[in-house]
């Protein structure tokens, strides 16, 4: 038998990406072990840390086109785009906001400590048990950071967490279905049964899947399939409309990258809510 077939995409990708949250969780124990306690503060040296902070020029994308930047312009520009426009789908009735595959949980930080409503609740549904353990060690720095990691794998989703809370549901996604060939309309059907109102957010490089973009400069069919990156998201939001079961608000074509390919397009829905 040949292992490496063997071997579930979910647990090739938990290989993949574990160490590399273990050493982010690494580096906030190192900050809090000298003394720092504030979640701002770590967050950003941690996130320095893995994504750098040099001033050497670079090359990114900004609605399609190349911008040359300072690296760290590019790295910051990003992650304050993620923040606000989660921030900005907020509403007064909002009580829980999720990302899914979170990661490390440096999105969900950044949502709370950028303005994120304060009686929410956040949640990170993330596979790796690293990315899940650093996301706990920064929440544990604010006891106003309602926030905790869960395990989550999008082959399997488990969305118990939603039967909790009531109100508006925020989730969203920042390059996660990417790693995800095809991803199930069940998925999106299971979180918009189990909440009242919600808004979706996906920044994933999807632009090619929009129709007449197949070989776009900064993502393409090509590419995503020598990736094996998702090749259906699009798709599947069409569908559930078609359907009514909610509404695709806009999508942004080749939005940001901090990189010079692979661009994250942005696309955003809602659902009319369920009826009392």
């Amino acid at each position: 038998m040949n292992t490496a077939s063997a071997i579930s995409p979910s647990a090739r990708r938990a290989q993949e990406y574990e160490p590399v949250w273990q050493e982010l969780a690494a580096a906030v124990d190192a900050r809090v072990a000298a003394g720092e306690r504030n979640l701002s503060r770590v967050v950003s040296s941690v996130y320095h840390e893995w994504r750098g902070h040099d001033v050497a020029r670079a090359n990114g994308v900004a609605f399609g086109e190349v911008v040359a930047l300072p690296r760290s312009a590019l790295a910051g520009a990003r992650r304050a785009l993620i923040a606000q426009t989660v921030i900005a789908a907020c509403r007064p009735d909002t009580s829980l906001i999720v990302e899914l595959g979170s990661g490390p949980g440096l999105n969900l930080c950044d949502v709370f400590l950028g303005g994120g409503p304060p009686g929410a609740a956040y949640a990170g549904l993330e596979l790796t048990r690293s990315g899940r353990d650093c996301l706990t060690k920064l929440a544990a720095l604010d006891a106003g950071f309602d926030c905790e990691a869960r395990f989550f794998d999008y082959h399997a989703p488990d969305l118990r967490l939603l039967d909790d809370h009531r109100g508006h549901l925020v989730v969203f996604t920042v390059h996660s279905i990417e790693q995800i060939r095809e991803i199930s309309g069940e998925l999106f059907e299971q979180i918009i049964d189990r909440a009242d109102r919600v808004s979706g957010i996906h920044f994933e490089p999807v632009g090619w899947q929009i129709e007449g973009r197949e070989s776009g400069r900064y993502s393409s069919r090509a590419y995503a399939q020598s990736a094996g990156y998702n090749e259906n998201l699009l798709q599947i939001l069409s569908e559930l409309e078609s359907r009514s079961r909610l509404t695709v608000d806009s999508i942004v074509p080749d939005i940001f990258s901090h990189k010079a390919k692979n661009a994250s397009t942005l696309v955003t829905w809602t659902t009319a809510g369920r009826a009392p």
